[in-house]
């Protein structure tokens, strides 16, 4: 009798140990996921294409990292600085 409670208790232990061991992968993958380089708005000036990306990804999740802040700044700075001849018109949207 003795041996059949021990196995008992043991496969009551597996079962709460099972929820722990799924979860301890996707603890890992968020917090490497926390890992990404930050860069500057140098940077994301430089590199319109990665910085629209990165703003629209910082959207899409509502993400408010330093990076996004950098990507968002970047995308202000680089549409302030475009010349009028090519800022779109009033005109070009209301022709479409």
């Amino acid at each position: 009798m003795v041996a059949q409670e021990a196995s008992c208790c043991h496969i009551a232990e597996m079962k709460n140990a099972a929820p722990l061991a799924l979860a301890a992968p996707l603890i890992a993958i968020l917090l490497l996921a926390g890992c990404s380089k930050e860069r500057d708005v140098a940077y994301y000036k430089e590199h319109p294409a990665e910085r629209g990306k990165r703003t629209a990804d910082c959207d899409t999740y509502s993400d408010a990292s330093q990076d996004c802040l950098n990507a968002k700044q970047a995308q202000l700075e680089a549409y302030a600085v475009q010349p009028k001849e090519t800022a779109p018109k009033d005109t070009d949207v209301a022709a479409k």
